[in-house]
């Protein structure tokens, strides 16, 4: 369940983008931000920080576009994204931690990113997480 889960979550965030870099980007960023551990990447894909799974995990009629004839390589590329992050095989290609869609949304973070990179429709950078302080 896990691997299909995260395969939508890239479908739904970079699905119809044209090459494997974008929706690599997005697998990256599920990948930083869950370290690599498959019940924490799926924590964080699915807990409404990816504004395509935030939109559209409880609406079914994307469904079917998702298996059309020109849609069939984009979401093979996305299972097999998803099948290499859960087995551990999967490689980032950006260091990033937040990805958004300009076209979509500017969310008010957008001017804290950092290493930014555009890949695709998406803009890709890092934000600092600040540490919690420790009380005794």
């Amino acid at each position: 369940m896990t691997e299909l889960t995260l395969a939508i979550c890239i479908m739904l965030e970079a699905g119809g983008e044209k090459g494997l870099d974008p929706k690599a980007a997005v697998a990256s960023v599920i990948w930083n931000n869950g370290k690599g551990n498959p019940s924490k990447m799926l924590k964080y894909a699915t807990s409404g920080k990816l504004t395509g799974w935030a939109r559209r995990h409880e609406d079914a009629t994307w469904l079917p576009s998702m298996w059309s004839d020109t849609a069939e390589g984009s979401w093979a590329e996305c299972r097999a994204l998803a099948m290499c992050m859960v087995r551990g095989r999967f490689i980032p290609n950006v260091q990033s931690n937040m990805f958004y869609n300009p076209s979509m949304c500017v969310p008010d973070w957008a001017d804290q990113l950092t290493g930014i990179r555009k890949i695709g429709a998406h803009i890709f950078g890092e934000i600092k997480k600040s540490k919690k302080s420790k009380r005794k």
